[in-house]
């Protein structure tokens, strides 16, 4: 157990000493599919925990630097239009659903739900800075119908 808990640190460390900028959220956001894949295969409860955890700092880093929310208000930012996208699919696919339907994996799910939320804040967020003025709301709206097919 302890020394599932060292790699995904260590691999989270490497990846905020290896990349830069956008790219550290990209780099958690691997890592973190790669916990949930083995937490699928093995059943070990722990990797979901990891998977929550670096799960939610991929988060903070997104919030913190990938939206560029500090930058002056209606700018364009390419790398926003890459990563945000790329980050909303690798949270969502490597979201761990607890199928077994046992009380003690529904219970490990609930943080699966959260994620799927933040993965919908991300692309209305990504409507919001990037689509002009009154064309948000349709931008949302068209969002909302794909999310509901």
């Amino acid at each position: 157990m302890f020394i599932s808990y060292l790699g995904a640190f260590s691999g989270a460390a490497a990846v905020w000493a290896f990349c830069y900028g956008d790219w550290t959220a990209l780099g958690f956001a691997g890592i973190m599919l790669a916990l949930a894949a083995l937490g699928q295969r093995l059943k070990y409860v722990h990797l979901r925990v990891q998977f929550g955890l670096i799960g939610a700092l991929t988060l903070y880093r997104v919030f913190e630097v990938n939206l560029h929310v500090s930058g002056a208000a209606g700018v364009h930012v390419p790398a926003r239009l890459l990563t945000l996208p790329v980050l909303a699919g690798h949270l969502s696919h490597g979201v761990v659903d607890g199928s077994d339907g046992s009380e003690r994996s529904r219970r490990w799910a609930e943080p699966a739900g959260t994620l799927r939320g933040c993965c919908s804040l991300l692309i209305a967020t990504l409507i919001y800075f990037e689509v002009s003025g009154p064309w948000v709301a349709v931008g949302w709206i068209v969002f909302a119908v794909a999310l509901a097919q």
